[in-house]
């Protein structure tokens, strides 16, 4: 294989399935003011899935912006020509979920910024149902990921552990059929919060354990009972379940350290757990965690589903 060159020039990607709407989101970005009117010198547009909005070429030349098509062939010979056909100084990507080996030949020769990721709401439920997988490596690496064409913001809520669990940090948004894009995927939590006990069943966890992660507060001084599985990680005790949100390749151990006045069982036994949640700071990641203070655990068989499924029901 010829070795081409790394161009470190701010590579922005908009990914999603076929006429998810990515072609008019790069136009419309790169129209707007204020990206212009503060860009110097040339835009490019790699364009890897022509859906049914072509690119306006003669605007996008008033605009500094050069639009190459792939057409097939080796990926990284089509980058590489037209890299050194246009020279520019930044470059969007419409990218192919589909197309194999696009993610290697971008991150091999292009200094990939920022990931978008567009998703129409009006096909969602067919590719989640069909194609978990393609959705997770999208959402994985995607901030934010951008839903629209959907009836109402509540519509999406089943979406929610999901997505969020296969991408923690990212900004999920819903764009209003006014244009207007705003936060998705509330929390709208299946127990009551304001009690000082709360009860967590298997299909509580996904959710309980996104709203710890990201605001512990709520749990302080709260008393939570759940069963759980431990694990020992550097001398530290972590109470959690196993969880997945696309299939057997992606179950993730989700977990807050646990403390006790008596010895705990081994790793990987189940228990039946209540404890006080108090706040941390981490000491690697300088960020507010929760942890939990044992009041009483019971030793139990494991539970009837190790493995608590994130995803949609059938």
């Amino acid at each position: 294989m010829k070795n081409f060159p790394l161009y470190n020039i701010k590579t922005s990607v908009v990914t999603g399935f076929m006429d998810a709407g990515k072609t008019t989101y790069i136009q419309d970005y790169i129209f707007r003011d204020f990206f212009h009117k503060r860009q110097e010198g040339k835009t490019m547009i790699l364009c890897f899935e022509e859906g049914d909005v072509d690119y306006d070429i003669d605007r996008l030349c008033e605009f500094k912006t050069d639009v190459a098509i792939y057409e097939g062939g080796d990926i990284s010979a089509f980058i590489f020509s037209a890299m050194e056909k246009y020279k520019p100084n930044r470059i969007f990507v419409e990218a192919n979920p589909m197309l194999k080996g696009l993610t290697d030949a971008l991150n091999d020769l292009l200094n990939v910024t920022d990931t978008t990721m567009l998703i129409d709401a009006l096909t969602l439920n067919v590719y989640y149902r069909n194609m978990l997988q393609y959705i997770q490596d999208m959402v994985s690496v995607s901030n934010p990921v951008i839903i629209n064409r959907a009836s109402s913001a509540e519509s999406l809520a089943a979406y929610a552990a999901p997505f969020r669990l296969m991408n923690k940090k990212a900004g999920f948004l819903w764009e209003s059929p006014m244009g207007y894009h705003e936060k998705v995927f509330g929390r709208a939590l299946p127990y009551d919060l304001s009690s000082d006990k709360i009860f967590l069943s298997e299909s509580d966890f996904p959710l309980w354990y996104l709203d710890q992660f990201e605001s512990p507060k709520n749990y302080e001084g709260k008393e939570l009972e759940m069963t759980a599985q431990l694990k020992y990680t550097d001398g530290t005790a972590l109470a959690g379940r196993r969880v997945m949100t696309c299939c057997a390749n992606d179950i993730q151990f989700l977990s807050v350290p646990v403390s006790s006045d008596e010895m705990l069982p081994a790793d990987g036994s189940y228990i039946r757990l209540k404890a006080i949640g108090s706040v941390y700071t981490d000491p690697k990641y300088k960020t507010k965690r929760l942890r939990l203070k044992c009041r009483e655990f019971t030793p139990c068989t494991n539970p009837g589903n190790e493995v608590i499924s994130a995803t949609l029901s059938p």
